[in-house]
């Protein structure tokens, strides 16, 4: 635990100096139009599943030429773990047609050992299998206003999986996806957008459909439709303090490779990533956000209380109160652009399979 504590007063300090420097660099210089911002922070972290993370974010960002009350803007983030994990993602999004339109790209690949539970399983307390994929993807969203709040979505999404590694490589050839395969779906969505901010809302909801589809046609080695529904809530308290809530569901029909079925792990944190997955799933969320500081460098640190709760299950008939896996915990919040508080987030959870940290940019949702 003393560890953990270690970590996080490391990266608080260090984010808060490199962040308290662009303010002063912005400040000594006359300002006719937003400026440019650029930030570069260390990563560091611990969670059972991958020893001591360490890691570099990068954020470039600049007024929209289209519009420039917006930013367009370059996220980059390197992680490296004790247990010889690697990512690498690169995350472009450039604004159109006076802000009413955006191209939203994310290049990753990854490298990961962990460890798999099985698609059926149930139980947290299993001995998974250590296994290591890597992957290479890409996904590419347009986005265009149609009115008032009102907008939709073309998605194009592609990933190679290959598996370098497997302990028990007969436990794992039972399921779809443990081969070497690819990808390949488009989807189309539809939103309704009416919160105050995309990074971070203060009030207001989203509520969005995005339904995608992997056929042979495109290159997919695997034939399946994915729906997504996702709701979201966000209630302004008072001034810096923020109730948020997400209700999220996914539903896949036909055969689909493990590594793309709902994970509990990704919305319940303080989870393995692959100890609870499934063709369906349900998410329910729920954070208490406060910025409670003032100041230059204060003001910019944040914290967070969170409930997760999601459970994953092969159809409709299997879903049950009982599967439903919890994590509670705390976060931290840096901002790294005050202005509209795109943030570091540094979470760390507990759950019925132990603890979990998470280190990220931008919010849970």
């Amino acid at each position: 635990m003393k560890k953990i504590y270690n970590l996080i007063i490391f990266t608080l300090v260090l984010s808060s100096a490199f962040a308290q420097q662009a303010t002063f660099d912005e400040q000594a210089k006359p300002k006719k139009k937003k400026p440019r911002n650029f930030a570069v922070f260390p990563q560091a972290g611990y969670g059972d599943d991958t020893g001591v993370v360490l890691g570099i974010v990068s954020y470039f960002r600049r007024p929209s030429k289209t519009n420039n009350k917006l930013f367009d803007q370059v996220d980059l983030m390197l992680t490296g773990t004790e247990k010889s994990q690697f990512q690498f993602q690169v995350k472009p999004k450039i604004y159109f047609d006076g802000g009413d339109s955006n191209l939203d790209l994310k290049f990753k690949y990854r490298k990961w050992p962990t460890t798999f539970y099985g698609v059926e399983n149930l139980d947290p307390k299993m001995n998974g299998m250590e296994f290591t994929p890597q992957k290479f993807s890409f996904t590419g969203k347009y986005q265009r206003k149609i009115k008032s709040n009102y907008r939709y979505t073309i998605m194009s999404n592609q990933m190679h999986n290959v598996i370098l590694e497997r302990a028990d490589p007969a436990f794992m050839n039972q399921y779809p996806g443990s081969e070497e395969y690819f990808l390949s779906g488009v989807g189309l969505g539809l939103a309704w957008d009416g919160r105050d901010s995309k990074n971070f809302a203060t009030k207001g909801m989203l509520a969005s459909v995005l339904l995608m589809t992997y056929r042979n046609w495109l290159g997919s080695d695997y034939n399946y439709e994915q729906v997504k529904l996702d709701l979201r809530e966000f209630i302004s308290i008072k001034e810096n303090h923020i109730l948020a809530f997400q209700q999220l569901a996914v539903f896949s029909s036909n055969v689909l490779p493990f590594e793309k079925m709902f994970k509990t792990g990704d919305y319940a944190r303080a989870y393995p990533s692959n100890i609870f997955l499934n063709r369906q799933g349900f998410a329910f969320r729920t954070e208490y956000r406060v910025f409670p500081f003032r100041g230059k460098l204060w003001e910019r640190i944040g914290f967070v209380t969170f409930y997760d709760n999601a459970v994953a299950a092969r159809d409709m008939r299997h879903f049950s109160i009982d599967n439903f896996h919890y994590s509670v915990g705390l976060g931290l919040r840096i901002s790294l652009f005050v202005e509209d508080r795109f943030n570091l987030r540094l979470d760390y959870g507990k759950s019925e399979t132990g603890t979990g940290m998470n280190i990220s940019g931008g919010d849970t949702f």
